[in-house]
């Protein structure tokens, strides 16, 4: 009698089926001598979803050991700097709890620990955003991880100064530190209140403690570090744009935005800010410090007008807008009437506001073509151009200036477009003779005159006549008469009469 064996279904096998990989954890051989990284890379491997158990502890005894003896921190706040080395990023409370396996009230309790390390400068205070949500956090100070790699423990930068030119000189290299990572207001703010309370022995550092609102007090070092950089030139002020860039957009804030354009911001009643004065006029956008300030606080200080020197320096090929000269304008009565109307018009209750130029404008805004010509997928695609332009006109939040001299060569549709139109017709004898005066220096308002009431020309006329005296001054080395520039006057006339150039050969 045969018997059967029962059927055994074939088990699908890969190449783990015989040795399962999670059962065997790598055995953790201690180092004979630990680094700070690697001690950190120890605490920190069985830190995470500990709860900080007693177990955790005893696993981690020896590299604390050695962590508290070179860093010179506890046990917790020697936890703690490992997640945050691991993390990178700023940790709040519940990103802490969540790491270790414990709830958020609970690492709360560690809060003494922590502020510890924010008083050393160790961290920083900074917002955590975690699930779509802003909350309290904490990161490393600038160079925490470089010195941590480098098996050193971190040193704060010392922020105790004699004078107040190290003051404002340490104030300067610390902000004008672009390059740094951490970068941002409120690590900023924090820097700049250690640095005051460092140094109260100086009469300005003093003074801001008399304030108790912190962006009071950041605010008069944000205009004394602009006065640092640009004292005296042209460039000096720090701008209600860059406040705005440089405070959040919260009712605090903008209240003190709105004190500081009405003139009532409590540094301006103390004399020490005010709004910079502009050709008499008091900019209300614009902020510097005060005589009293300079002279009372920073008397002993030299500014380093180092954003004066960069700024040619870094532009070698731009001249620099102080060294640009005036150029006077000149139109007649009724040309200046409607500049002026039109000028008050357009800056009337407004901001910084856009302008978009075109000149030679006919060459855009000229009449479209009928399509069916010689070309015409060029004329369609040049009526397409005009058609998107057209449209862009009517979206533009700004202002738009057009110039031609060909105005019936412009389309309807673009000409309707324009609010206002301003005819400019050859200057009146009297503005003629300015124009001689302004392009030729050593032209007498006699001359000047003479030339203004003998020949009808444009202001481009006029320059094109004073390059050629230019030149005939530079070759020849002489000086011109009022011959010399009538005869200049007669090449530049195009309509000269009755005569007439020949073409071709005359019999």
């Amino acid at each position: 009698m045969k018997t059967h064996r029962p059927h055994r279904k074939k088990q699908k096998t890969d190449i783990f089926s015989e040795f399962n990989l999670d059962k065997y954890e790598p055995v953790y051989v201690e180092p004979k001598e630990y680094t700070i990284i690697t001690a950190l890379d120890r605490v920190l491997d069985q830190a995470r979803l500990s709860k900080l158990s007693n177990d955790f502890w005893t696993t981690v005894e020896r590299p604390m050991a050695y962590l508290r003896e070179h860093l010179e921190l506890t046990n917790i706040q020697i936890v703690l700097l490992a997640i945050m080395v691991e993390e990178g990023e700023p940790v709040s409370w519940g990103g802490f709890g969540e790491f270790l396996g414990t709830s958020r009230l609970n690492t709360m309790c560690y809060s003494e620990e922590i502020e510890e390390l924010v008083t050393k400068r160790w961290l920083i205070k900074g917002a955590a955003h975690e699930l779509g949500s802003c909350w309290e956090g904490f990161k490393l100070e600038h160079g925490v991880v470089t010195a941590l790699r480098h098996n050193k423990p971190f040193v704060p930068e010392k922020l105790e100064v004699s004078n107040e030119q190290e003051f404002m000189d340490k104030l300067e290299r610390h902000m004008s530190n672009k390059g740094r990572q951490d970068f941002n207001r409120e690590d900023d703010e924090t820097w700049m209140m250690q640095l005051v309370e460092a140094n109260q022995h100086l009469a300005l550092c003093q003074e801001l403690q008399r304030y108790k609102d912190i962006h009071e007090k950041t605010l008069f070092l944000q205009i004394a570090l602009n006065y640092a950089q640009y004292a005296d030139s042209e460039n000096e002020g720090l701008t209600l744009l860059t406040i705005e860039e440089i405070y959040p957009d919260d009712w605090e804030c903008n209240c003190m935005r709105r004190a500081l354009k009405n003139g009532t911001h409590t540094l301006m009643k103390a004399g020490l800010i005010e709004q910079k004065c502009e050709d008499g006029i008091a900019n209300t956008e614009l902020y510097v410090l005060t005589h009293k300030a300079k002279s009372e606080l920073l008397s002993e200080y030299i500014p380093s007008r180092s954003q004066c020197l960069s700024t040619l320096r870094n532009n070698k090929s731009l001249k620099a807008f102080t060294e640009i000269k005036e150029k006077s304008l000149f139109y007649n009565s009724t040309e200046g009437d409607q500049i002026a109307n039109l000028t008050g018009k357009l800056c009337k209750n407004s901001d910084v506001m856009p302008i978009l130029f075109f000149n030679e404008a006919d060459a855009i805004f000229n009449k479209r073509t009928n399509i069916g010509g010689l070309n015409p997928t060029v004329e369609k695609m040049e009526n397409s151009m005009q058609n998107i332009i057209l449209q862009e006109m009517d979206n533009l939040d700004g202002i738009l200036i057009a110039t031609t001299n060909l105005t019936c060569n412009l389309d309807s549709a673009f000409d309707r477009r324009f609010l206002f139109k301003v005819q400019f017709k050859n200057p009146e004898t009297e503005v003629k003779a300015k124009i001689w005066r302004t392009m030729l220096k050593r032209i007498s308002e006699s001359d000047a005159l003479t030339l203004a009431k003998r020949y009808d020309f444009s202001g481009g006329q006029i320059e094109n006549i004073a390059r050629k005296q230019s030149i005939d001054y530079v070759l020849y080395g002489k000086e011109t008469t009022l011959e010399d520039l009538d005869r200049y006057c007669k090449a530049e006339l195009l309509d000269k009469g009755d005569a007439r150039t020949t073409i071709g050969f005359k019999l």
